[in-house]
């Protein structure tokens, strides 16, 4: 794992630490050949307003995050373990969700998993 990838982590955490429950960090794991962490995470939802038409979001939603050697400098990935968002915009292979249409511009270094975190809060909040 690099420095970069344990940053990840433990910006998640610090996240999750701040969230009274409504994040939380389920685990993480080393992909084989080590190039990418994959954190488990889980939202709570329940608290978004639905529209019709929108993606069926569950009152608690978990999604793995793909965290690079090259993190910060790179954004990570975000998806989930079931199609239940296949077909939806921005929803791509069924289960990886661009929330970045253009990261070379909207990537924040800076604000690492913090601005992560809230950019996939901002586009489950759109597709409800």
């Amino acid at each position: 794992m690099t420095g970069g990838q344990q940053l990840a982590l433990d910006q998640l955490q610090a996240v999750a630490d701040a969230s009274n429950g409504a994040f939380e960090l389920l685990g993480h794991r080393v992909n084989p050949g080590g190039d990418t962490v994959v954190a488990e995470i889980a939202l709570r939802c329940m608290e978004l307003p639905r529209m019709a038409g929108g993606i069926p979001l569950r009152a608690r939603e978990e999604f793995l995050i793909g965290v690079g050697t090259s993190f910060p400098f790179h954004h990570p990935t975000v998806q989930t373990r079931h199609a239940r968002f296949a077909g939806f915009p921005h929803v791509q292979w069924n289960k990886v969700l661009c929330l970045y249409v253009a990261p070379e511009v909207e990537w924040t270094v800076s604000d690492g998993m913090f601005g992560f975190v809230t950019r996939l809060w901002e586009w489950l909040t759109a597709a409800a």
